[in-house]
């Protein structure tokens, strides 16, 4: 069993980015389950239960994730809005080998996810960077692509002024504050500086494909994936 605070404490947010590379191309080389979901309607909120597997020579895990989003959650209870754990068995046999929490090991994979296909993707330079929102996903976004990045500025676009505000004034990463108020989405173009690259996480679609745009207005794609094997493979040596 592994808790929230021995996920935190197994690998930095940096570590993750090596871990999605190494999915990456082991899904090109035709060595993974293909991924499959399921989504169902409750109540007060809703559950997504997602399935994945890896191989490694000889060695081969699944994985099934089960996660609860209940928006109303903090307010009614005084629990996380995103509550869920994952399962990790032996894909050769179904021997199970550990279960998990995972929140956190879902916030840091889809930062370092956009942070890998910006490495490989987006221009080289100074980047302006445009969050479309203000939860822990922008914080997580951008502290994972100024890894591979220099970001210059943050612009925060959403609809609630006073948390853009808030965000302005709690959010940080590292030296590196969000500036800037809410802004409609097209002002985040409208407000870069002549001469700097602009990245936008602009949206998971269906299909699992990180989109990158440059100033230019040229859009690139990269592919998402699951690397929960790989992540257990590596706590489990460590």
């Amino acid at each position: 069993m592994l808790t929230r605070s021995d996920i935190q404490n197994a690998l930095s947010l940096a570590e993750y980015l090596p871990v999605i590379e190494e999915a990456h191309a082991l899904h090109a080389q035709g060595k993974v389950y293909a991924p499959d979901l399921l989504h169902a309607d409750v109540r007060n909120g809703e559950f997504h239960l997602k399935t994945g597997g890896i191989c490694y020579g000889n060695e081969e895990y699944y994985g099934v994730k089960i996660n609860g989003g209940f928006p109303r959650n903090m307010e009614n209870y005084g629990l996380p809005n995103i509550l869920g754990i994952i399962y990790i068995c032996d894909a050769r046999n179904g021997s199970p080998i550990a279960i998990m929490d995972s929140v956190t090991i879902s916030k840091w994979r889809t930062g370092a996810a956009t942070a890998v296909a910006a490495k490989y993707l987006a221009p080289e330079g100074r980047v302006q960077l445009g969050v479309f929102g203000y939860g822990t996903q922008a914080e997580i976004q951008a502290k994972a692509l100024s890894l591979v990045r220099p970001i210059e500025i943050i612009r925060v676009s959403g609809r609630n002024v006073r948390k853009a505000e808030s965000a302005k004034r709690t959010r940080h990463t590292g030296n590196l504050l969000f500036r800037g108020r809410g802004c409609p989405v097209q002002q985040l173009y409208r407000n870069s500086h002549s001469g700097t690259q602009v990245l936008y996480p602009q949206r998971m679609d269906t299909a699992g494909m990180f989109h990158c745009r440059n100033r230019s207005g040229q859009s690139r794609q990269a592919g998402t994936g699951s690397a929960l094997g790989r992540f257990f493979r590596r706590c489990h040596r460590h």
